[in-house]
């Protein structure tokens, strides 16, 4: 094994080496020519494996079925939508407007096969479905449609949320807030309702009207 520095060790026969790199850009003809290389390109792989891996950790395998199910309808045409500027067979080639701009992976700021949205969509879900045994199938699409909003649409601005607000419900065929937006709702589990994110804002009343500026403390 040569090292930048030119210093070089010496591997035993029994030891292998697999090293996982982002991409080829600093290695040397020598490195290239010592080691076999496996390339996968993440667009051939997309947000599948990872997802795949987080719904065969469930114990639940009627929630597996049901999100396997969850994942073929909103995934990859949500991030079709929101990446690639794709409407079922339209394909404008122009991705959504986002509030993200140069921060990461691309000039949209995002992983451009969608891992990183996916990645926070499990991790939401996980958060709002504690009772996965009795979890039910209306219930889990109406979070799961939750959870890609504000992962897949997360960081698109007003323009491009209000496009994929009505792509969202279009591709969902459920009866979601016909008037209102998606963004301006919360899904309820409890009672099984979307509802205004105001419902869930207590009314504030200070307590004296005399009270020092600097001392009132607003609950948020």
């Amino acid at each position: 094994l040569t090292l930048t520095n030119g210093e070089r060790i010496r591997l035993e026969k029994h030891i292998c080496l697999i090293m996982e790199v982002f991409d080829l850009q600093y290695a040397s003809p020598a490195t290239v020519s010592r080691n076999g290389m496996t390339y996968v390109d993440d667009k051939n792989m997309g947000p599948g494996p990872f997802y795949q891996r987080w719904v065969h950790s469930k114990e639940n395998d009627k929630l597996q079925e049901i999100l396997d199910e969850m994942y073929d309808k909103y995934v990859p045409p949500c991030l079709g939508r929101v990446l690639e500027g794709k409407d079922g067979e339209m394909n404008s080639g122009v991705p959504l407007g986002t509030l993200m701009v140069n921060l990461s992976f691309d000039k949209h700021g995002r992983s451009m096969v969608g891992t990183d949205a996916v990645v926070e969509l499990t991790k939401l879900f996980d958060a709002i479905i504690v009772d996965e045994a009795n979890a039910s199938l209306e219930q889990v699409e109406h979070v799961f449609i939750f959870c890609t909003l504000w992962s897949v649409g997360s960081t698109l601005d007003d323009t491009g949320r209000g496009v994929f607000d009505e792509f969202l419900k279009k591709t969902s065929g459920k009866l979601l807030p016909p008037t209102k937006s998606l963004y301006d709702c919360v899904y309820d589990a409890e009672s099984g309702r979307w509802v205004p994110w105001e419902d869930r804002v207590g009314k504030w009343e200070s307590e004296s009207s005399t009270t020092d500026y600097t001392k009132i403390l607003v609950p948020t």
